[in-house]
């Protein structure tokens, strides 16, 4: 008796709890019965869109949380399953909740309905949920981190995948002969598209190929475009352009830095037709002897002699593709060096004195120098792009001491005032478009050359020859 007692009891207490449950929803019913407003289907949605749930098809099971998050102690909720496929099975873990979990055990369409009950009225919503094995790919971007190398290879790492159902990117791979960066560079430019195919599984847990594919850039870092590759090119590719910033930028200045090497561009007409090209690289240079050694009188006593010297080998000029931050950046290298020298010179005979000849001689020339001969990196980043140079006058007085003939033996001594400008050539300001890939040097004369300030130095010079060689040089510092 005792323990039917027991039983009873407890018969008794959870009636009594279904009794209160069922109270509070009979009191929640009969206020929204007495016509309390309803609220609008326009509202905000609390019943959640509709989506995609993965079904793994090795577990067989798939689990999602409906609805929304809501603490509110004077709202209620009901949930129900309003459709469902053909032998179709769902389990909730609460239907009085703003945000129950619903755990699938069939793939299929599902359907659930959702009313939400306030002290304002009631409201209805449903939300459709396809519950699927099959991972669809929605979208695919390279993240913008990554630069692609040609030769390297791909990873799902590389890029942001959109799937639906949504977060299930382990389930993608990418196909293969695309996960290889091995493509051929068609042009001077070391540059190509890849396209990059991917797949993903089916209902049956089985890779099909999606039609989603990712076009990406690829650069091939070690190899240059060197600025005469550029002709026969008629503009920069416009993927090229989309892709490598200040490409065009750069190929301007290549350009302007290729003019220093036409003489027509650093010397005057009457001086550059002087100039003649060596087979052997290239290199515009002339004698160093002097091209014009014409003697004349002025007021009918001072010799005067004219000399030029010109020499350049700076053609080693081009550009390459680098990779920093995702970027996609040029960078410009260049070799090589330009010299010019132009001076006047005057003789002063003095006399003859016990069968030594003494001469006072003068010159006043001008020096320019670009470069050293080696070969430098520009980053074209930055801000501060300078290639150093020389621009040097110079006045020298001397006394020039012979027997018979300056050419035969000779002694010569004087001062030799130098002044070296802090020149460099400014390449920020070549960085400018050209609307052609290589268009002619007197198009584009602007070189951008700055001097900041000058040193002044001032030497004792002092030489020898005998039989017309030059056996020695001395110069002393003085100031």
């Amino acid at each position: 008796m005792k323990m039917n007692n027991n039983i009873g009891i407890q018969e008794m207490v959870q009636r009594s709890n279904f009794s209160v449950h069922s109270m509070k929803m009979l009191f929640v019913l009969l206020f929204v019965s007495i016509g309390l407003n309803s609220y609008s289907q326009t509202s905000p949605v609390f019943a959640g869109e509709d989506k995609y749930v993965f079904f793994d098809p090795d577990s067989r099971v798939g689990e999602v949380k409906l609805g929304k998050t809501d603490d509110s102690n004077d709202v209620y909720y009901v949930w129900d399953t309003w459709d469902q496929p053909a032998g179709g099975n769902c389990e909730f873990d609460n239907y009085y909740i703003s945000n129950p979990t619903v755990t699938f055990y069939e793939p299929g369409r599902y359907v659930f309905e959702c009313i939400k009950v306030s002290k304002f009225g009631h409201k209805k919503e449903y939300v459709v949920l396809n519950v699927t094995s099959k991972v669809d790919i929605l979208d695919v971007e390279p993240k913008s981190s990554m630069c692609f190398i040609h030769g390297s290879a791909l990873s799902k790492l590389d890029f942001n995948i959109t799937t639906q159902p949504s977060g299930c990117e382990e389930y993608v791979e990418i196909k293969e002969g695309t996960d290889v960066l091995n493509g051929k560079m068609n042009t001077i430019w070391p540059f190509y598209m890849h396209e990059v195919k991917f797949k993903s599984i089916d209902e049956d847990g089985k890779y099909y190929d999606s039609k989603i594919t990712c076009d990406i850039p690829v650069i091939n870092e070690q190899k240059s475009i060197d600025r005469n590759d550029l002709f026969g090119e008629s503009e920069i590719p416009a993927k090229v352009e989309e892709n490598v910033d200040n490409v065009a930028n750069v190929v301007g200045c290549i350009n302007r830095l290729h003019c220093l090497s036409d003489p027509a561009t650093i010397l005057p007409p009457p001086l550059y037709m002087m100039v003649y090209d060596v087979s052997d690289g290239g290199n515009s240079t002339v004698n160093s002897f002097t091209f014009i050694k014409t003697w004349f009188d002025v007021v009918g006593v001072l010799p005067v002699s004219i000399g030029f010297k010109y020499n350049s080998q700076f053609k080693g000029v081009g550009f390459n593709f680098l990779c920093d931050n995702g970027n996609i950046y040029p960078e410009i290298y260049y070799k090589g060096k330009l010299e010019a020298e132009f001076s006047v010179s005057m003789d002063c005979p003095i006399g003859v004195f016990y069968g030594i000849k003494l001469d006072a001689s003068g010159t006043l020339g001008q020096k320019f120098i670009v470069g050293d001969g080696e070969e430098h990196i520009l980053d074209t980043r930055s801000s501060s792009l300078k290639i150093p140079a020389r621009q040097d006058p110079y006045l020298y007085l001397g006394l020039t001491v012979s027997i018979l003939n300056p050419s035969i033996i000779s002694a010569t001594a004087g001062f030799q005032l130098e002044v070296q400008g802090n020149t460099y050539v400014n390449v920020n300001k070549l960085m400018k478009s050209d609307t052609v890939l290589c268009p002619e040097c007197k198009d584009i004369l602007e070189t951008g050359i700055e001097t900041d300030g000058f040193n002044i130095h001032l030497y004792l010079k002092s030489s020898t020859t005998v039989m017309s060689l030059q056996t020695s040089e001395y110069k002393y510092l003085l100031f």
